[in-house]
């Protein structure tokens, strides 16, 4: 009997700590479904579709099914340039960006003209039918051109429905400071005191923060408020980096103020 209690604890501890880990996961990636036709509107098969981004290392490279589909999950968001190309048939490109949890999905007409690129910039649409869930999504490059704190709770304050509150931290939809969950690729890495942000993340680390506010889905769970996740940079082709100094001074504190001014000088 005792030999067997010992290995009922074992397995329960070890479904608890999987689910601990399911539940951290979340949504770190975009996809791409994308549907070929011809001048008439029927499927193009054997169209092979090549993938290039900064965010990839190397080009991911697709074919076409007998219904015109292609499909490329898993992928890292960023910006996409999206090529076309099949015998007989027109090149066509498309470039778009694509953010944490997206799904791009065009719908490319390939006509029978030799030699020629036809290049299209394409957009999203603006409301997915199919997405429940109400977010916000902000990229590393867009976040340093708005006036924010440089951190994920600076971000999140940029996104409607989120205020701030006590201490730093932020209430989303009215909630408890304490009822959000954090996501840094895709660990949760909220105290274990008051389910607030527990790790410090250099902000020039991160590629794009996702705030989602509402009708989040089960993945997530246990959360009052809201979800603030984050993704940080990957490596690609390309060489890249940054540099940056943050001064406040006394030129910079409102009056009248409630404190003493505040000197800071931090490089990065």
């Amino acid at each position: 009997m005792h030999l067997l209690n010992n290995r009922l604890g074992r397995i329960t501890a070890l479904i608890a700590l999987g689910g601990a880990a399911l539940y951290s996961q979340g949504t770190q990636t975009a996809n791409i479904t994308g549907t070929v036709v011809d001048a008439a509107g029927a499927p193009l098969a054997g169209v092979v579709v090549r993938l290039t981004s900064p965010a990839l290392q190397g080009v991911r490279t697709y074919t076409t099914d007998a219904s015109g589909k292609f499909i490329a999950r898993l992928l890292p968001p960023g910006f996409y340039t999206i090529q076309y190309t099949k015998d007989g048939l027109e090149t066509r490109k498309i470039t778009e960006q694509i953010g944490i949890d997206q799904t791009f999905s065009p719908r490319v007409t390939m006509n029978k003209v030799g030699g020629a690129v036809v290049e299209v910039i394409a957009a999203a649409p603006a409301v997915d039918k199919t997405e429940l869930k109400t977010a916000s999504n902000y990229r590393n490059d867009s976040v340093d051109l708005l006036p924010n704190a440089r951190s994920m709770e600076g971000v999140a304050l940029l996104t409607p429905g989120v205020t701030a509150g006590v201490g730093g931290r932020v209430q989303i939809r009215g909630a408890m400071t304490s009822g959000n969950l954090y996501l840094l690729d895709g660990q949760n890495i909220a105290d274990n005191a008051y389910n607030n942000r527990g790790l410090s993340v250099i902000d020039d680390s991160i590629e794009e923060t996702q705030v989602i506010t509402g009708a989040m889905s089960a993945e997530y769970g246990d959360v009052d408020g809201g979800v603030i996740n984050s993704i940080t940079r990957s490596g690609g082709n390309e060489f890249s980096g940054s540099l940056r100094w943050e001064l406040s001074n006394p030129l910079g504190t409102p009056h009248p103020r409630t404190g003493p001014p505040r000197h800071r000088q931090h490089p990065g």
